[in-house]
């Protein structure tokens, strides 16, 4: 026999696959999980996801304060143009009875 002997019922070793760069494959399935090891799991588990919920309450305090802030910049823009079209719409009518007093001493 040539090339990889033949044994009854085995086939021969296979290279292993070609992944792509940068890919990590991890073997948990030959892991052995004692109740101490999952102990320690669990805790750094809740210490990350603690210290994820202090982060996340930090940055809800942040996204909060910014849109108080813009919207009490929003409502200042609508106040200075509602205050500058009610100024355009007093000059606007303004003109408009200088204009009517004019055609009536013309008229006259």
């Amino acid at each position: 026999m040539t090339g990889p002997q033949m044994t009854r019922g085995v086939r021969p070793l296979r290279p292993p696959p070609r992944y792509g760069p940068g890919l990590l494959i991890m073997l948990t399935m030959c892991s052995v999980t004692t109740t101490k090891t999952w102990l320690r799991f669990t805790r750094e588990n809740l210490c990350r996801a603690q210290g994820e919920r202090q982060r996340s309450a930090v940055v809800r305090a942040q996204c909060q304060q910014l849109m108080r802030r813009e919207a009490m910049e929003l409502w200042k823009q609508v106040q200075l143009v509602n205050r500058m079209i009610a100024i355009r719409v007093a000059n606007t009518n303004d003109a408009a009875q200088k204009l009517r007093q004019h055609v009536e001493r013309v008229i006259l």
